[in-house]
């Protein structure tokens, strides 16, 4: 049972009146993974998240590297709909403003769809905030707000590219490896050292996030 003066685990200040999961669920899909984690939180910190997520979200899915992944397969038809919808229109009209035709053309010589220029801050927020809910989640303990977090987001990135390679070897000499798969949608591995920890995380085997934690100096 969660204790009363459990402070957010994001924030650090205010008492925890709610849970966070991690990853966010609306990047899953029904039925939900037996094993899907949740950390303390405040409403105030879980409830600003929900727009980034829902923005890392959509960019995730959209992308045609995404198109096989089962997760995005029942959730984007959904997506497509809430983007449709009258209370959508700030949203839509924001994504649109990011967008431009696709460069590859149809029979009739004219552009299949549109293409979409992500916004990788956005996409870097939903990251930390991952990062910083999985830290609790392997130590027990808030990441201090002190602490550098640096994330990177690498969209589509292989097993053989320079910066997965690079994790490798750091993550291999690291004296404490932690490893877990939550469902088939998310997967994350960590490196923990005396004052710094090292970070990957996959969404949908395709979408990647690399951090690096550490203690100031």
């Amino acid at each position: 049972m969660q204790c009363q003066s459990q402070l957010c685990v994001y924030c650090n200040l205010a008492v925890a009146d709610t849970v966070d999961h991690i990853p966010p669920k609306l990047l899953l899909s029904k039925p939900y993974p037996d094993n899907l984690l949740t950390v303390p939180a405040c409403l105030a910190c879980n409830q600003s998240f929900q727009k980034d997520d829902e923005y890392t979200r959509f960019m995730t899915s959209v992308d045609i590297r995404s198109a096989s992944q089962s997760t995005v397969q029942t959730n984007l038809p959904s997506i497509l709909r809430s983007i449709q919808r009258p209370e959508s229109a700030k949203f839509t009209s924001y994504l649109l403003r990011q967008s431009q035709p696709s460069t590859i053309l149809g029979a009739d010589g004219q552009p299949l769809g549109q293409c979409f220029e992500p916004d990788s801050d956005r996409m870097i927020a939903t990251g930390k905030r991952m990062v910083r809910g999985l830290y609790f989640f392997e130590t027990g303990q808030p990441l201090p707000t002190s602490f550098e977090v640096r994330v990177a987001c690498k969209p589509g990135i292989t097993s053989d590219h320079p910066d997965i390679l690079q994790f490798a070897r750091i993550f291999s000499s690291l004296p404490v490896q932690r490893q877990k798969s939550i469902g088939g949608a998310f997967e994350y591995a960590a490196g923990f050292h005396a004052d710094w920890s090292t970070w990957l995380l996959v969404l949908y085997n395709q979408f990647t996030w690399l951090a690096i934690v550490q203690k100031p100096r």
